[in-house]
């Protein structure tokens, strides 16, 4: 509360009455002015100063001016400004960097408050989502509810809202594919990624030829991606295939990526293909690879066995006829036209063993390559 009083006395009128009082309290916040309404016929008075409302954060004060008026209509004017008691109000989160709501208004721990002693202010903790996180409030400090109202104490005080956390895992998701199969004989193969590519993102080729001698020499990409083997060359009956991936990839428009697969030799139906998938691990993101080759109907890989619960995993052939279709539990993604060379996937949810098979007509080659998803 302030109280407030004045006299005023004039040359021609002596001591003038309280009618010709008139009082302004004016809020002052930063730079504008919140005025109050005018205060007449009185030489003395109390105002209680709101305790809810506009806070007092920043530079925040009190004007009270006096204006009296004689009996001839002239006036003159005193001010006094009046700072309040303010403290500061310490707000965080555990964890860190959530965000908080005070007076409805977001924010994002830490943060100080600075405000008037005595003011009443809402203080709101709630549940929220950031990335692959949920968390979900569970305590004030000072023991109050979810959303609760504080006074604010005469010495600074510290209010922290605890939050437990529980994780979505970011879903394994198939991005896009594409090959090249040139009919004549080469030493290098390039494939471009029709799509745009989102960073941190898994690129995965399939380089195959229907020859049992020649080596890859480098697969790389215009994007300046790094890859490693996933399976290496593996050889059968006048069939090679070999699966490397990049991971983390960068970004890239669309057609902004070319592949590069190079021999070192012209090779015979040289059957590239590259696929992209997202969800998965950014820094070693390969776990297990098999491969194997036959001319039985149902072309298999061989079990491999997984690491972890979550993880693609990739199956590829090469035939010296032609695939017919994803195998049981594989989802189809190519089959190379004229070649009939494949990719397939599917998406795991239990660490074990697991075979990429696919129906064929030939000779053949199955590969398989496991990535584990991001987060484990």
């Amino acid at each position: 509360m302030i109280s407030f009083s004045g006299d005023a006395t004039d040359p021609e009128d002596g001591t003038l009455p309280a009618s010709a009082f008139t009082w302004n309290i004016d809020f002052l916040h930063e730079g504008h002015v919140h005025p109050g309404l005018p205060i007449t016929g009185t030489k003395s008075g109390t105002f209680t100063i709101p305790t809810s409302g506009h806070d007092f954060s920043g530079n925040t004060r009190y004007r009270i001016t006096l204006t009296v008026t004689d009996s001839n209509g002239l006036t003159d004017s005193k001010s006094v400004t009046i700072f309040p008691r303010k403290v500061n109000l310490t707000f965080d989160t555990v964890p860190s960097g959530r965000t908080l709501y005070l007076d409805g208004i977001a924010k994002t721990t830490p943060f100080v408050h600075d405000t008037l002693i005595g003011f009443n202010h809402s203080i709101e903790a709630r549940n929220q989502t950031s990335g692959a996180n949920t968390y979900t409030f569970q305590s004030w400090s000072d023991g109050g509810a979810q959303t609760h109202t504080i006074v604010v104490p005469g010495t600074a005080q510290s209010y922290t809202a605890t939050y437990s956390v529980t994780s979505t895992p970011t879903p394994i998701a198939f991005v896009q594919v594409n090959g090249a199969v040139p009919q004549s004989p080469q030493s290098v193969v390039t494939v471009p990624f029709s799509q745009a590519q989102t960073a941190g993102n898994l690129n995965v080729v399939v380089v195959g030829w229907n020859e049992s001698t020649g080596n890859i020499t480098s697969v790389t990409d215009s994007a300046g991606n790094a890859y490693q083997v996933a399976a290496a060359t593996f050889r059968g009956s006048g069939l090679s295939q070999a699966i490397y991936y990049a991971r983390n990839v960068a970004a890239a428009g669309p057609g902004g990526n070319t592949v590069t697969a190079r021999f070192n030799k012209a090779v015979t139906f040289a059957d590239v293909r590259v696929a992209e998938y997202s969800g998965l691990d950014q820094t070693s993101p390969f776990d297990v690879s098999r491969s194997a080759t036959g001319s039985t109907s149902q072309a298999s890989s061989g079990a491999a066995t997984t690491s972890f619960a979550r993880e693609l995993v990739l199956g590829a052939g090469i035939t010296g006829g032609g695939f017919t279709g994803a195998g049981s539990g594989f989802t189809l993604r190519v089959i190379t036209n004229p070649d009939g060379d494949i990719v397939e996937d599917r998406t795991v949810t239990t660490a074990g063993s697991y075979s990429a098979v696919a129906p064929q007509s030939g000779t053949w080659i199955m590969q398989t390559a496991t990535f584990k998803g991001a987060g484990q």
